[in-house]
């Protein structure tokens, strides 16, 4: 199944029949008649990895990381590598897949 923007559509027909504005509105009218679809979301799970700096999440539909960010700021009383953490979210923000568990690497 393929997804269309109708708007775009309308747009490429306008162009395509500019001389012809009756055709236009007829093509317009056909496509806001028809029926619209909700497509089916994909399914995913996050994938926990880990490295030198800890764990980390993969979307196993796109192979997209999900961002980690540091716990407390590197200062000259704390020179060590930081902690990280993870915000692991219900869909992936990368291709939308909805996740629905979780699996190790």
């Amino acid at each position: 199944m393929r997804l269309i923007d109708a708007d775009a559509l309308k747009d490429s027909i306008e162009v395509h029949f500019a001389d012809g504005v009756h055709v236009y509105d007829t093509f317009a009218e056909l496509i806001d008649e028809q029926p619209t679809i909700e497509p089916e979301r994909k399914k995913g799970k996050w994938i926990k990895m880990s490295d030198a700096d800890g764990y980390y999440y993969v979307c196993d539909q796109c192979g997209e990381n999900l961002p980690r960010y540091m716990t407390e700021p590197l200062t000259f009383d704390n020179p060590y590598p930081p902690k990280f953490s993870i915000d692991k979210t219900n869909f992936c923000p990368n291709c939308g897949a909805a996740m629905i568990g979780e699996q190790n690497g």
